[in-house]
């Protein structure tokens, strides 16, 4: 497995300095959440992830409810740990 993508809903979450230090080929992005619906966040990472050619999306820390589309785009594909 390769790490091509690092998402995090909060600015100052160590695991984005920690995508930055995979160097230029992995994306790292803060996505916020403020102001969108739980659908319009999920899309937003949606799009950041295929953007970046992920495959498989590894949930880490995440405290978040998902939406049916983001499990419905991602099933068989997603793993929270």
């Amino acid at each position: 497995a390769e790490i091509v993508a690092v998402v995090s809903n909060r600015s100052a979450a160590p695991i984005l300095d920690k995508g930055k230090s995979l160097g230029p080929t992995v994306t790292t992005k803060f996505v916020s959440a403020k102001g969108l619906s739980r659908e319009q966040f999920d899309a937003e990472c949606t799009s950041v992830l295929v953007g970046a050619g992920v495959e498989y999306v590894l949930l880490v820390g995440y405290m978040r409810i998902l939406s049916k589309e983001f499990t419905d785009f991602w099933a068989g594909r997603c793993v929270n740990v």
